[in-house]
């Protein structure tokens, strides 16, 4: 079974993510996620892709590892990825089980 603890700040093309682990839970935190998601090179999401569909894998990738994360934003919950997702009437919109948007206003940040 994999766990993690831990904080660790990640930084790519200036676009940083504070990531705290505790074992199965991580909380990632960032400024603007469609901004840190197009600073990924060679993702779906990245540099010229779609977020949606790098937070679709992500969310299949991290549920099948029994992983949890959630991302917020200034203090608000934009989205909850992989094993505790619950979307509901969402999941018609993201196409995952396993992509959770914390609110609507949450899922248009999170789109831009």
């Amino acid at each position: 079974m994999l766990e993690l603890t831990g904080t660790v700040t990640i930084s790519i093309d200036g676009q940083a993510a504070r990531v705290v682990a505790a074992q199965r839970q991580l909380v990632v935190e960032v400024d603007n996620l469609r901004a840190f998601l197009q600073a990924i090179p060679g993702t779906p999401g990245g540099r010229s892709g779609n977020p949606l569909d790098a937070l679709r894998q992500a969310g299949a990738a991290l549920a099948g590892a029994g992983l949890t994360v959630r991302v917020v934003s200034r203090g608000a919950l934009l989205v909850v990825l992989g094993r505790e997702a619950r979307p509901g009437l969402a999941q018609a919109l993201t196409g995952s089980p396993y992509v959770a948007p914390g609110s609507p206003l949450g899922l248009l940040r999170l789109l831009g």
